[in-house]
């Protein structure tokens, strides 16, 4: 179960002591030291990495510094730190593997890469026409749903949204013409959205499974405007 605690808006520059400061800042505020926390996960971020490596402390190495101070001493310092990190690889892996590594895999063709281009740029014409009130409400007559648009921040949303594409298939001329597309996608871009699915559903899969959570309550305090 989680419960979240507070949000920070981050200004200026994202840096290993700026991202130190705004955790320790939040902990304070909560009365929280690093003798009740076990970790801190985070992905693997560079700046978080760094935060961690150069601010926080190992927790394995506590009882060696026991010997040389005072407890007093120790609470102090300890307070001044964050704690240790467990770094959540996976995901922040299997993203870039599903953004990074993927394009560049396609640009590495030039044939492949001039199909990407042009599937997006027709997939493109359909998402930004959604944006129409009466033509999506329109299409969702037709479809019984009103296809997803992918979110920069988010590579699933991509992959969900060519799912949806794919739905539109066996209406293709009419939604094509709801939507006032001349240049609709035709059967063998529709072929290369498939591929594209069957072949990244692993990672999808696995991406869905990193960033769901099972049970997560609380609210969120203290915004910063």
């Amino acid at each position: 179960m989680s419960v979240a605690l507070a949000c920070r808006r981050m200004k200026g520059s994202h840096t290993a002591e700026q991202v130190n400061n705004i955790i320790l800042m939040i902990h304070d505020e909560y009365k929280i030291n690093n003798l009740t926390i076990l970790a801190t996960v985070t992905d693997n971020a560079s700046n978080f990495c760094k935060a961690f490596r150069e601010f926080g402390i190992d927790k394995r190495n506590l009882s060696a510094s026991e010997e040389d101070g005072s407890d007093e001493d120790i609470e102090k310092d300890i307070s001044c730190k964050t704690s240790g990190i467990l770094k959540c690889l996976p995901k922040h892996t299997l993203n870039l593997c599903a953004t990074t590594d993927i394009n560049k895999t396609i640009k590495q063709d030039a044939v492949l890469n001039n199909i990407h281009d042009r599937v997006l740029g027709k997939c493109n014409k359909v998402w930004k026409a959604l944006n129409r009130p009466k033509e999506s409400e329109m299409l969702q007559d037709l479809l019984k749903l009103v296809p997803s648009r992918p979110v920069e921040t988010r590579w699933n949303s991509l992959f969900d949204a060519f799912i949806d594409i794919l739905k539109i298939k066996g209406n293709g001329d009419r939604a094509f013409e709801i939507l006032e597309i001349r240049h609709c996608l035709i059967e063998t871009e529709f072929l290369y959205i498939e591929k594209f699915v069957t072949i990244t559903t692993p990672l999808a899969d696995s991406l869905d499974i990193l960033q769901g959570e099972v049970s997560a309550k609380g609210e969120i305090a203290a915004i910063e405007k």
